[in-house]
């Protein structure tokens, strides 16, 4: 990922994105790795806690086809006792244990007829798709069903810097007149609209996996869980207060910097390269396909 850039200044006030008050949600994290770990943890304690406080019914799942290797016991919330087993069993198993909640574990890799699956089940809930993956290959099966998922929420970093992006749709023209009502946001841009580079095989293949890279040193120790903090804190909003005004947040560790992007027309515009007024412009109404003497008015419906 690129450097932090330098802010630009945001004069108009943000939107809000929103979600139902009362409708109940289910929270999908897919990969349980070195962010979705602290990802999944983060969702506990909130899902607990959203509980006692009486909202409405949240429910969460696990999706990961990878077993605990010992590299991953401390750098990853995975202990040694847990090695060879899943890691969206071993995390359901434990969470569930602590605090009780509805947790599901799916024990196998992400592919677009899963997603579709799950995404087009529990219809009385609200889905939300937090991707923690470290490939182009799984976040290009994220992408494709992005439709069947209310939001979807990306994490990703690379040694030192990390990003999180929240997003509704990969379709420039939906996001025409997103934000026509001002003070609320309709749609936002897809994070592979945002960060495109994501859906891109690397040149070369990395020759270690995340764990290793972190145990070389070629990644810094807190960036995982730094990123899984923002992408909790931005569920948080959406799950207590059903309203976010950012959309993207890019973190640097070492230099110890953080910028967030508010839900605005200029902020929007210098996210995806489309002109401002694409946001705030309601699309063109269509004509009437039936001709001038058929109208509405006296048509016998």
């Amino acid at each position: 990922m690129n450097p932090i850039p330098r802010p630009l200044p945001f004069h108009d006030p943000p939107a809000a994105f929103l979600l139902p008050p009362t409708t109940p949600l289910a929270l999908v994290v897919v990969g349980c790795g070195g962010t979705g770990s602290f990802v999944a943890q983060g969702l506990a304690r909130l899902m607990d806690e959203h509980r006692r406080q009486g909202g409405p019914n949240v429910v969460l799942m696990l999706i990961d086809g990878d077993v605990v290797e010992p590299a991953n016991c401390g750098r990853q919330l995975f202990a040694p006792s847990e090695v060879g087993r899943n890691k969206a069993r071993a995390l359901t198993a434990r969470l569930s244990a602590v605090w009780g909640l509805p947790i599901t574990a799916i024990p196998r890799m992400a592919d677009v007829e899963l997603l579709r699956t799950i995404g087009r089940g529990a219809p009385t809930h609200r889905k939300i798709l937090i991707g923690c993956v470290d490939n182009a290959t799984a976040r290009r099966a994220i992408a494709v069903t992005m439709g069947n998922w209310a939001v979807t929420v990306d994490c990703g970093n690379a040694e030192h810097t990390g990003q999180v992006a929240v997003g509704t749709t990969n379709d420039p023209l939906q996001l025409q007149g997103a934000l026509a009502m001002r003070s609320v946001a309709t749609a936002l841009p897809s994070p592979y609209l945002v960060y495109p580079n994501l859906l891109e095989d690397p040149a070369t293949p990395p020759d270690a996996d995340c764990a290793e890279a972190v145990q070389d040193n070629r990644q810094g120790l807190n960036v995982n869980a730094m990123v899984a903090d923002i992408a909790v804190e931005y569920l948080t909003r959406l799950v207590r207060e059903r309203r976010i005004t950012t959309f993207r947040t890019q973190v640097d560790i070492r230099d110890l910097a953080m910028r967030s992007w508010p839900i605005t027309p200029s902020a929007l515009a210098e996210s995806t390269g489309e002109p401002a007024d694409l946001f705030t412009t309601r699309p063109a109404p269509r004509a009437w396909p039936y001709g001038p003497y058929l109208t509405e008015e006296n048509t016998d419906e």
